[in-house]
């Protein structure tokens, strides 16, 4: 099948293995150190550093570049040797490769650990280390704000910004020097016609010239690495802030969003050349005042400085004002650029609805609000550099007046005169930059508090300092007490406790709305309960590293999302060791095979955004075979046939079935009964909670038993289930079996909602829905009775009596 692929470079196998090797004991020498970090994540930018070509180094240096970009907040030290006071450390051996080295023996020897776990006792003597410190002083709170980012980031650059303020000195004096050539042609080479001081004067004025131009390069040249580096480490931090935001707090628009991220241009304006090398100059006006004083004398010095403060003032006084136009102007700009998005994704919709013209008068409205806003701000900034313009000619008309005074009286020369005159000139060109100016400065403001709002959104590890990465992958799914609903709902889910035990497969069966989605995504820990706490493996889900959960938790949501790019970049999407014949045997399983195979580019399809192209169950097949090519111990799938045809969707559970494995805990939100042969329980949900929760073969029992549900009793998994149903049935009404409460309404006959049916004959003691582990737990035992858990819709009155009906109103998807 080689002419599926097209040729593409790989690395040769040594140094794949060496680089897995550096990523194992990098891990385990930073879960010795207390900072754990997940397996993926650090092979993930492995991969990225070798592949961009953004480092070169090898061996320690190597592991340091990876380091620094990994944990900000930890110090790390290349070190010439090791030292048992600096343990543990990181090393690299000519012959057994990547180390961790733990211990130093009495006989002198270091005890280290290869990648294989193998142990060694070696001399490592001038054998270069890797020494990782915790920098205890660093405020990670400024992480949380995009200005404390901003600061830390020039913080680390200060020496460089001090160096090109040293050269913007240097810089003013040969400008200076430059009028004091002036002043002497006109004082004393014209009066006493000595053309051969001309001539040097002349020489020395061009020197200075080419010393100023070759200054400004260096000025550039010491700024821009530098700017470029901290714009490259802010929009890092950005996306990685971007990413790191918990799902249920992302703003409702996208669009809005993206555009508050790009309002980070502003910045990048702010922090450009330009705009430095404009805020050295304001300062150094005061210093050719000082030397205009010297020359003319303070009268000279005056206008300038008269004048200067007046434009410094009135632009301050209009510096709110600006401001609050650029605020207002992003704000539209942003809701623009949030129309545009939902208009170009919806694109279908709204032309299969002939909803156009809505969008276009949305459009229209939003354009000449912002037209308006954009047409005052402008007036605004006119008005600023139409009146710094005529100070700038007033300023120098005015020394001009009181230099002709003073060269009258005979306090000063003529040549004077002309060197204030340019001097002046440089005292307020800045002068004229100041409306430009404060429209960036307004920008940047405007954009920081977008950017300070994306900011206080929580994170996946909100208020975590070091999540936990756990050496164990396996591990019970546990609810306790918990209620979730998303901003803006009065009711969302609650789930009093459950348990989820590891190896289980379990489907979620409910109404629409009921909140299926919403506990698997609670189950993974994109989502945090309102109330309550999700457990896994007896840690609290918010506790665990989110590259750890991702490491190990394969989340199929329910619509099934491909990136632009090839199809091979979407199956191997997240993944950093997977060949082509892992994706070719992973394709042939999910029958994702003949979609290759029936395009000349094969595997370096290109795919649009979204997978726009590729029809629904095509997309489902990517998103599944992406699931066995990851192969994680823990499956949360939400409706992964939806979009599938019958007999697509009998080869691909025949393909889950087979890759399922004892251990593999399942969690499957479904509508298809189908589906269910993959399972071994069932939760029914309602909006309410969980009304029942038992064996597969006993809930489709109790299902069936309902006699106006006959299409479930028709669509049985199998006549196995069936007959496993029958048995459990009679045993669960054998003479001395606990009593069960009525059935409830199937969710899965119809789509539409059933009505309320009001439960048969109460027993003794009513089915009641209580807070306690056990309930909810699944028993080993075919013969238990299921567990129907009676539920008070929101509206009933006190003291009424409880139903089991599926029928609710839609809130928690």
């Amino acid at each position: 099948m080689s002419w599926f692929f097209s040729s593409r470079q790989t690395a040769a196998p040594d140094a794949t293995q060496d680089s897995a090797a550096l990523a194992h004991c990098f891990q385990q020498w930073m879960r010795l150190k207390g900072f754990a970090l997940p397996a993926d994540r650090i092979r993930q930018q492995l991969v990225a550093m070798t592949s961009a070509g953004s480092s070169s180094a090898t061996g320690v240096a190597l592991a340091r570049d990876l380091a620094v970009v990994l944990d900000e907040h930890t110090r790390f030290v290349s070190l010439k040797a090791p030292q048992q006071a600096a343990l543990p450390l990181l090393t690299h051996h000519a012959e057994h490769g990547w180390l961790v080295i733990t211990a130093r023996t009495v006989e002198g020897l270091w005890r280290c650990t290869d990648a294989s776990g193998t142990r060694h006792e070696l001399v490592l003597q001038d054998s270069p280390c890797l020494h990782a410190i915790e920098d205890h002083g660093a405020e990670h709170d400024d992480i949380r704000s995009a200005r404390g980012l901003m600061m830390a980031q020039i913080r680390g650059n200060w020496p460089v910004f001090l160096e090109a303020a040293g050269l913007s000195v240097v810089l003013a004096a040969v400008s200076i020097g430059v009028s004091f050539y002036s002043m002497h042609v006109y004082d004393r080479v014209i009066p006493n016609q000595g053309l051969q001081t001309l001539w040097v004067l002349t020489l020395g004025v061009a020197l200075a010239i080419g010393l100023e131009w070759l200054l400004k390069l260096a000025r550039a040249g010491l700024l821009e690495p530098r700017l470029k580096s901290l714009d490259v480490s802010i929009s890092k931090a950005l996306m990685s802030r971007l990413n790191a935001i918990r799902m249920d707090q992302r703003p409702g628009s996208i669009g809005t969003l993206a555009s508050q991220i790009q309002s980070f241009e502003s910045i990048r304006a702010i922090l450009s050349t330009s705009t430095l090398f404009l805020l050295f100059d304001l300062p150094l006006a005061l210093l050719f005042a000082a030397v205009i004083a010297a020359v003319g004398g303070p009268l000279m010095a005056v206008p300038a400085v008269v004048l200067f403060g007046m434009t410094l003032l009135t632009g301050l006084l209009r510096a709110r004002r600006i401001a609050r136009l650029t605020a207002s102007n992003q704000t539209g700009a942003n809701a623009k650029t949030g129309l545009l998005v939902e208009a170009i994704e919806g694109a279908e919709a709204i032309k299969g609805m002939g909803a156009a013209w809505r969008f276009e008068a949305r459009w229209a409205g939003m354009s000449d609000a912002n037209a308006v806003q954009s047409l005052a701000l402008k007036h605004e900034t006119d008005g600023a550099g139409y009146l710094a313009a005529g100070l700038q000619q007033v300023s120098y008309v005015a020394l001009i007046c009181t230099g002709a005074v003073l060269a009258v009286d005979g306090h000063i020369t003529q040549g004077a005169i002309v060197a204030c005159s340019i001097l002046s000139g440089r005292v307020l060109a800045p002068m004229a930059s100041i409306p430009g100016l404060l429209v960036q400065l307004g920008n940047a403001i405007s954009s920081m508090k977008a950017l300070d709002a994306i900011f206080r959104l929580e994170t996946d590890n909100h208020d975590v300092a070091r999540p936990l990465v756990p050496e164990h992958t396996d591990g019970d799914f546990v609810f306790d007490n918990v209620e979730f609903a998303y901003p803006g709902q009065k009711q969302g889910i609650r789930v009093g406790n459950l348990r989820v035990r590891s190896g289980e497969k379990v489907a979620i069966l409910g109404t629409v709305g009921a909140g299926k989605s919403t506990l698997l995504a609670l189950a993974c820990g994109l989502t945090k309960p309102t109330t309550g706490t999700v457990y896994f493996g007896g840690v609290d889900q918010q506790q665990l590293h989110a590259g750890w959960r991702s490491e190990h938790m394969a989340y199929c949501p329910q619509h099934a999302w491909l990136f632009s790019g090839t199809l091979r970049d979407n199956l191997a999407f997240g993944l950093t060791d997977v060949s082509d014949e892992q994706i070719m045997r992973a394709a042939q399983r999910t029958g994702l095979l003949g979609l290759i195979a029936q395009h000349p580019m094969g595997l370096d399809r290109k795919l649009s955004e979204g997978g726009r192209g590729l029809s629904g169950g095509q997309r489902q097949l990517v998103m599944l075979t992406r699931l066995l090519l990851a192969d994680r111990r823990h499956w949360l799938l939400d409706e992964p046939t939806a979009s599938m045809d019958d007999g697509m969707e009998q080869a691909t559970i025949a393909q889950l079935k087979s890759a399922l494995k004892a251990d593999t805990t399942l969690l499957l939100v479904t509508h298809r009964l189908s589906l269910l042969a993959l399972v071994d329980r069932i939760i029914v949900m309602t909006p309410g909670g969980i009304v029942m929760d038992g064996p597969r073969d006993e809930v489709l029992a109790r299902l069936r038993q309902r006699p106006d549900a006959p299409a479930a009793a028709a669509a049985a998994p199998s006549s196995a289930t069936a007959s496993a149903a029958a048995s459990a049935t009679a045993a669960a009404t054998a003479p001395g079996a606990a009593p069960v409460a009525a059935p409830v309404a199937t969710p899965v006959a119809t789509p539409v909602a059933s009505p309320a049916v009001e439960p048969a004959a109460a027993p003794a003691k009513p089915a009641r829905y209580t807070v306690a582990l056990p309930t909810v737990q699944r028993v080993a035992a075919v013969t238990t009775p299921v567990t129907v858990l009676p539920v008070t819709p929101p509206s009933a009155a006190p003291g009424a009596a409880p139903k089991t009906a599926l029928a609710a109103t839609t809130t928690a998807g």
